[in-house]
This record gives structure tokens, C-alpha cells and sequence, in this order.
């Protein structure tokens, strides 16, 4: 081997020597200056998808790792229970319905029944009237027609003294002219005031016979006038029924009315219980796990689904509590790609004591977190030396 060979060797050896030495200084000296924390993993804010009431999963539209967007569907849950207690709501509404009208349609023909007997009590009542009406007039003409026979009898009277003033003045003249000869006169004048008599008892039979009249007439009064307040009580009464009969229909109406709204409400939170079981994303991001298998049975509130959103992954770092004073809010730290090649710049955003250690949330670039693993370890490398407060 000749001189120039061995020199060249010497020198590659050299060099490479030199390159390994400042390596390991290089090495050495970050040693010194940074801290490799090994206790890191990726921290996404999961949103857990859960079962809004007892059912079994019908569908399952995604897989782990799917990118949904808002309102996509997700899970759809067996709706077959909730159709039928929804149907069974609608049949009660439906006989509740067909009740009222019952109810209103037995109302509607009593008070039409009511009012009828009612315009035929008015009916009775004007009829009683009339012949009330009828009857005074009848007692006034035979009263009158009385009292004419009355008058017609007095006028006899007065006719009947006239003549036996006249008789007695005649026979006067007779027993000073002709004695003993005025038998006539004296027959007449017996003769006449028997029929003075005699109107003066019609008279009084006239009188008895309109206080008799005006006793009967009296009492037809009496009676048609009983009849008339029977009629108009009984008027009264059939009104009384009525708005009697009104009160018990509204009540019973009300009810009903309070029975349908109940089976309204129920039905509508059924409709949207129904609505519920249809369940959609209800943000734009990444599904994380499915928990529950199409055909499962789930509880009300179990879990079905996580989905998370990009914007929201965080590196969650875990350090003893000694090394409190190389960590601070706002402080810059270098995150380690899975690979270990790449890195990424981070933030840590808050810091909480828990159980001696100190939990650290890391905030990194948007472009980043896409690429990134949920829960996955990661690596993190604090910068010991930088004094500087943020």
C-alpha cells in the first residue's frame, strides 16, 4: 500500500472521527438543555353519541375513522315499539274524538227535545191565556146581560108604582063620589103590588144569580189561572234542565278536550322520540369508535359512537410534579411525528396538578391534527433552557 492510499485513509478516519465527536457533543449538550418526555399521547375531545331512549340498533352507517359532516346520519335505532305505541296514541285520540261527538250529538237532541216541550208549554200558556181572556169576557156579558134584566126590572117597578099612585089617587076619587062601588080599583091595586112584589124577588134572584156567576167565574178563573203558573213553572223548570243539562255537558266535554290534549302531547313526544332515533352527527368530524353492534339492545344514555372534531386534539403530556419549573402556560415545546422524523411546534395552553404529576395540554397547528391518532403515544421535547417568561 503506498503513501498516498494511507493518507487518504487517514484522513476519511479523520474525519469521520471529528464527525462523531461533534455528534456526540451535539448530543450531549441537548441532553443538558432538554427534556424527552416519553409520558405524551394524543388527545382528542370525544363527543359520545347515546341512546335516546331503550331500544336495539337497527343500522350502523359509519366505520372508526370515518369523516362525517354535520347532520349525517350516523345510527338508526329500531323505531318498531315507538310506531306502535305511537298508533296506539292515535286510536285512543280517535275514540276520544268519536265520544266527544257522541256526547255533543246527545246534548244537541235532549235540548232540542227540551225546547220543543218548551214551545208547546208557550203554546199551552197563550192557549190558557186566550180562553183566560175569553172567560172574563163571558162573565162581563152575562153579567151585563144580568144587570140589564136588572135594570129591565126596576123600570117595571117604577112603572108598576106609577100605576098605583095612579090607582090610589083614582080610587080616592071613587070612594068620595061613588061609595062602596070601588071594588075594581081596589083588585087592580092588590094586583099591582103583588107584581111589585114579585119583580122585587126576580130582582133579588138576579143579584144572587150574578154573585152565584161571578163565584163560579171566579173560581174558572182561579182555575185557568193555577193552570197558567203549572205551565210557566214548569217552563222555568225545563230551563233549569237545560242549563242543568249544559254544566254536566261541559264538564263532561272538558274532560275529553283535557283527554285529547293529553294524547296530543303524548304523540308528539312520540313523534319526536321517533325523530330522535334517526341519529345524525351533530358536527363536522371523525368518527373515533362505534361501542354497540347493529341488533344490540342499548339502555337509555349508553354509549352507541365518539366522534370528535380535529379542531379539538390535543397532546396531553403527564410530568412528575418536579418539573413544575421547566413547564408554564404558553411555553413552546417541539411534538415528535409518530415516526419520529418530523416534527411539530406546540403551546402548552393550560397546566393542572393532579395525584403529584402535572398534566399539560398541548395545542398544535390544524394541518397537523388530521394525521395524527387518537390516544396514540407521541413524543415531546422541552427546551430546559428557555428563562424567558411567555
Amino acid at each position: 500500500m503506498d503513501k498516498k492510499t494511507l493518507k487518504l485513509i487517514y484522513a476519511i478516519l479523520s474525519i469521520t472521527l471529528i464527525i462523531g465527536v461533534a455528534a456526540a457533543y451535539k448530543e450531549a449538550r441537548e441532553s443538558l438543555t432538554t427534556l424527552n418526555i416519553e409520558t405524551a399521547y394524543v388527545y382528542p375531545k370525544l363527543l359520545y353519541i347515546v341512546s335516546p331512549s331503550p331500544s336495539y340498533i337497527k343500522t350502523v352507517y359509519v366505520k372508526p375513522g370515518a369523516i362525517v359532516k354535520k347532520a349525517q346520519p350516523l345510527v338508526m335505532l329500531d323505531d318498531s315499539i315507538l310506531r306502535k305505541t305511537l298508533q296506539m296514541y292515535k286510536t285512543e285520540l280517535e275514540n276520544v274524538v268519536e265520544r266527544e261527538h257522541i256526547v255533543e250529538a246527545l246534548y244537541s237532541a235532549k235540548i232540542l227535545k227540551i225546547k220543543k216541550t218548551i214551545s208547546q208549554v208557550d203554546s199551552e200558556i197563550k192557549a190558557l191565556g186566550y180562553e183566560l181572556k175569553l172567560q172574563k169576557e163571558r162573565e162581563r156579558m152575562e153579567t151585563n146581560s144580568i144587570k140589564n134584566q136588572i135594570a129591565s126590572e126596576i123600570h117595571r117597578i117604577t112603572t108598576l108604582k106609577t100605576n098605583i099612585s095612579l090607582l090610589n089617587h083614582l080610587l080616592s076619587l071613587c070612594n068620595r063620589q061613588v061609595k062602596g062601588e070601588c071594588t075594581v080599583f081596589r083588585a087592580n091595586l092588590d094586583l099591582l103590588r103583588s107584581k111589585i112584589t114579585y119583580e122585587r124577588h126576580a130582582i133579588n134572584l138576579l143579584k144572587e144569580k150574578i154573585q152565584t156567576l161571578n163565584t163560579i167565574e171566579k173560581y174558572i178563573e182561579m182555575g185557568i189561572q193555577s193552570s197558567i203558573d203549572s205551565k210557566k213553572q214548569e217552563k222555568l223548570n225545563l230551563k233549569a234542565t237545560i242549563n242543568e243539562n249544559s254544566q254536566v255537558e261541559q264538564l263532561k266535554l272538558k274532560q275529553l278536550a283535557l283527554e285529547m290534549l293529553r294524547l296530543e302531547n303524548k304523540i308528539r313526544a312520540t313523534d319526536i322520540k321517533i325523530s330522535y332515533l334517526a341519529i345524525a352527527s351533530p358536527l363536522n368530524g371523525i368518527v373515533y369508535k362505534i361501542y354497540r353492534a347493529p341488533g344490540t339492545y342499548v339502555e337509555r344514555g349508553q354509549k352507541i359512537a365518539s366522534i370528535y372534531s380535529p379542531r379539538d386534539v390535543l397532546i396531553k403530556m403527564i410530568l412528575p410534579a418536579s418539573y413544575i419549573k421547566y413547564v408554564k402556560v404558553n411555553s413552546k415545546v417541539t411534538v415528535y411525528q409518530p415516526d419520529g422524523k418530523e416534527t411539530i411546534p406546540g403551546t402548552i395552553i393550560s397546566l393542572q396538578s393532579s395525584h403529584g404529576n402535572i398534566s399539560a395540554l398541548i395545542n398544535i397547528p390544524i394541518k397537523y391534527k388530521l394525521s395524527l391518532k387518537p390516544f396514540s403515544p407521541i413524543r415531546v421535547k422541552i427546551n430546559t433552557s428557555d428563562k424567558t417568561t411567555p
